[in-house]
């Protein structure tokens, strides 16, 4: 499982969800923790200011964007479609 670090404005952010919202949330990050690439969270990678990012969908007005974060210590490089491992950022909603 991959280790993911909050953003505080991501924290402030999921605050103001409603509790459906959040629960949906919370199991989306669930599901981020285990597979970040899993079809259910239909993760797309982003471009131009956010090149590096990958964001999925909560709901239609809020998104997480989210980075890998790796150390180099333990760096192996992944496959495509593959997790890579360390951990992962969690961004403020967009």
């Amino acid at each position: 499982m991959i280790r993911v670090v909050y953003h505080r404005n991501f924290l402030k952010s999921a605050r103001r969800l409603s509790r459906a919202e959040q629960s949906k949330l919370a199991n989306l990050v669930k599901i981020l923790k285990e597979n970040p690439f899993h079809p259910l969270l239909h993760s797309k990678r982003l471009t131009h200011e956010l090149t590096g990012f990958l964001s999925f969908r909560v709901t239609r007005s809020w998104r997480v964007i989210f980075q890998f974060l790796v150390s180099r210590s333990r760096y192996h490089p992944a496959a495509p479609g593959e997790t890579p491992p360390g951990r992962i950022s969690v961004g403020r909603a967009l």
